[in-house]
């Protein structure tokens, strides 16, 4: 007879995929998982993208990248499993210096956060001296370092019209995220620039002191630039009353075909919500990494067939982390996550900034 917790995961994890033995071997391996977690005073933060059996098996904390950087903040324990990517566990260790951070792979990387370093902010600095320095909080800690102030996907536009007033300036550099600078541009009623990196003075491109502008660069998250236009006009065809809810993340021109649709943008979190929240049988696509969709589904079985998502749109980042990977993080303790001083003072500013607005 299957547990509560295996029938919940049957309605996203069929056997077809995932055997009844190979499931019952990874809630084992989640019942030391979890045993050790209290026996040592360790927190697991567990991201919306984790694939369902971490996400549920382990007992831990489950939230965006907003809410576990606040719960990092907050928490006692003396060691933070973070089943994330690393920059999110960065973030972690700069808010809480004293803890042990560690993550089950190195390899959770990010295609947002690899794109821009420390050097690229210093020269948005150098060529647009002045302007507030938003850095979205998929970056790695050393960009966070050369930040005034970090925002996520939940709260970006709160902190662009707080660093406008804040710095009495019209424009606000927003790195890294190209497609999010877009959509901000568009909600904020402001100019989208992306500046010739190669030019020596790009600033005479653009009167960002008198026309409010978002400078923005190039960078992009490979999951949900694939989100398109045709995406969503397929997805009307075929459930014209489906409500659609797009990340931030995706580019302008989706964001726009969903608007026209009568969906909306937001982040994990209130994708999730918006589910919660949602009448019987409201039919609700997602476009965003689709764990988030299999974990809503895991929590809600009874959704069924009314929860639309796209199941080829996953991170291979995200799913770095496995549940053996796990299990070998918090028995061996690796691989634990540093970051110097020096830069783990400065990025904690920026950090701190966030989430006091």
């Amino acid at each position: 007879m299957k547990t509560e917790m295996e029938a919940r995961l049957r309605a996203v994890v069929p056997e077809s995929i995932m055997p009844d033995f190979e499931l019952k071997y990874k809630l084992d391996l989640a019942a030391k998982i979890n045993q050790k977690l209290a026996r040592t005073n360790s927190v697991a933060l567990l991201h919306n993208y984790m694939e369902p059996v971490l996400y549920y098996a382990v007992n831990g904390i489950r939230g965006d990248s907003l809410e576990l950087s606040k719960q990092a903040a907050r928490t006692s324990a003396d060691r933070i499993l973070f089943c994330g990517v690393v920059f999110m566990a960065e973030t972690a260790k700069i808010l809480s210096p004293a803890k042990r951070v560690i993550v089950p792979s190195l390899e959770a990387g990010c295609s947002l956060a690899d794109g821009c370093n420390a050097v690229d902010v210093q020269w948005y600095k150098e060529k647009f001296p002045n302007l507030p320095v938003i850095t979205y909080v998929n970056s790695y800690a050393a960009v966070k370092a050369e930040t005034d102030v970090c925002c996520t996907s939940g709260n970006v536009m709160r902190v662009v019209e707080w660093a406008k007033k804040e710095f009495k300036t019209k424009s606000v550099i927003f790195l890294p995220d190209k497609y999010m600078a877009g959509n901000i541009a568009r909600d904020a009623g402001m100019k989208l620039f992306i500046p010739d990196r190669q030019a020596e003075n790009p600033a005479e491109n653009i009167d960002y002191q008198n026309v409010p502008t978002v400078i923005g660069m190039d960078a992009r998250c490979y999951v949900h630039e694939k989100y398109r236009p045709e995406n969503v006009r397929q997805i009307i065809s075929t459930f014209p009353d489906a409500l659609i809810i797009a990340h931030p993340e995706c580019p302008p021109d989706t964001l726009d075909e969903v608007f026209k649709n009568g969906g909306k943008s937001g982040s994990t979190s209130e994708m999730l919500k918006t589910i919660k929240e949602a009448r019987p049988g409201q039919r609700i696509a997602m476009m965003t990494e689709c764990s988030l969709a299999d974990n809503a589904l895991a929590q809600r079985p009874e959704l069924g067939d009314t929860l639309i998502r796209m199941c080829n749109q996953r991170c291979k980042f995200m799913k770095t982390a496995t549940m053996e990977d796990v299990y070998t993080a918090i028995v061996e303790d690796r691989y634990e996550i540093t970051v110097s001083e020096e830069i783990r003072r400065k990025a904690e500013k920026s950090v701190r900034q966030m989430l006091e607005i």
